[in-house]
């Protein structure tokens, strides 16, 4: 009893710090100067783009239209581990009970401040590793920029944890119970018509009626974001960096964002199906979660089919784009699951996937 009782805190011990293990077993093994300085270069490839872009601005337009939306790349970045992190931060079992206790508004604006900096403060710190990195490297074209670069980093992470702030606030104030509402309405409806597929009825009708519309609309936008991408890649191969980058970063903010919208509007509805159908709730839920991940998907495998298949074909690394696709799919798929009790957890789960996202998007071309 007491060795199974051991064998039980192993394995929970491992599941919570394994990943963070793991990391320091690659490190020493690569000995402490070579370890740390992986790291640091991986690191620094969350930074490179911004320093790269605002070291070679201009005052033209096309210029300015870069560093705008390289700004707003980096800055989403940051809003989508806030984003993902939000049931954490947040959950909205809590709102009747904040109601209850005598709270001020500015107590609770201070408490989402300080949240939200919690949240961002493993990321910011990877990012500060990387531009202190990239300063120490000192290369030519950061001569003009060796301040404007820490400065324009500095204003994303502000501008992103402003925003994280008014996210927390804003769920605070959505209206979380509609869709408990018309569950029961739902359940208790008629029958499904013999003619209708489960599935159809399940999970298709729903996003387009008032049980599930919100999640309806952000599939069929984070269907359209995720698949332009490759019609750009296919005008402009050079930018592929670019491109697998923004994507990287897009489908897993997407992914969360309908992860936590079909959890609330969708699984009690499913629920309610299995306790009254004879289909079982696991097999529900693998389809829900199927669901979610087919905007990512589809836009993957058209990135992918622009490189290989493309006019520049020959400009790509067939490996480094499987690397790139395998660890995009555990991504994704891990987006579109329920999220860890803890948050720590969570935050670093995102940042590991990101950050080999994004060293993996700066490999792809040969």
């Amino acid at each position: 009893m007491r060795s199974r009782w051991c064998l039980a805190s192993l394995r929970a011990f491992l599941k919570r710090w394994g990943v963070y293990l793991g990391m320091a077993g690659l490190a020493f093994g690569a000995g402490a100067t070579g370890g740390l300085a992986a790291v640091a270069a991986v690191a620094a490839w969350t930074v490179l783009p911004l320093s790269w872009v605002v070291a070679h601005t201009r005052w033209t337009v096309p210029a300015l239209a870069q560093l705008a939306l390289v700004l707003a790349l980096q800055t989403a970045a940051s809003v989508s581990l806030v984003r993902a992190l939000r049931p954490l931060l947040w959950p909205t079992a809590w709102r009747d009970s904040e109601a209850a206790l005598p709270l001020s508004a500015s107590a609770v604006r201070r408490s989402d401040a300080v949240v939200s900096a919690l949240a961002l403060l493993l990321w910011w710190a990877v990012q500060a590793l990387g531009m202190a990195n990239v300063l120490l490297q000192n290369p030519a074209w950061l001569q003009s920029a060796r301040w404007a670069a820490p400065t324009a980093l500095l204003f994303t992470q502000a501008l992103a944890w402003a925003l994280g702030l008014r996210g927390l606030q804003a769920a605070r104030g959505a209206a979380v119970g509609r869709f408990r509402r018309s569950v029961a309405g739902a359940a208790t409806g008629a029958a499904l018509p013999t003619a209708t597929p489960w599935w159809w009825a399940l999970l298709v009708l729903p996003v387009w009626r008032a049980e599930a519309r919100t999640l309806g609309i952000w599939w069929l936008a984070s269907l359209v974001l995720l698949m332009a991408p490759s019609l750009l890649l296919w005008w402009q191969p050079e930018w592929a960096s670019a491109i697998y980058a923004g994507w990287s970063v897009a489908a897993l903010s997407l992914t969360s964002r309908l992860g936590h919208l079909s959890r609330q509007s969708l699984v009690p509805l499913l629920q309610a199906a299995a306790a009254s159908l004879p289909l079982p709730l696991a097999t529900l839920d693998r389809a829900r979660r199927w669901q979610l991940l087919l905007p990512a998907l589809a836009g993957a495998a058209l990135l992918l089919a622009s490189a290989l298949l493309g006019p520049q074909a020959a400009q790509f690394r067939p490996a480094v784009l499987a690397g790139w696709a395998l660890v995009a799919a555990l991504s994704v798929w891990w987006a579109s699951g329920q999220p860890p009790r803890q948050a720590d957890e969570a935050a670093l789960r995102w940042l590991l996937s990101l950050v080999i996202q994004l060293a993996l998007s700066t490999e792809v071309l040969s």
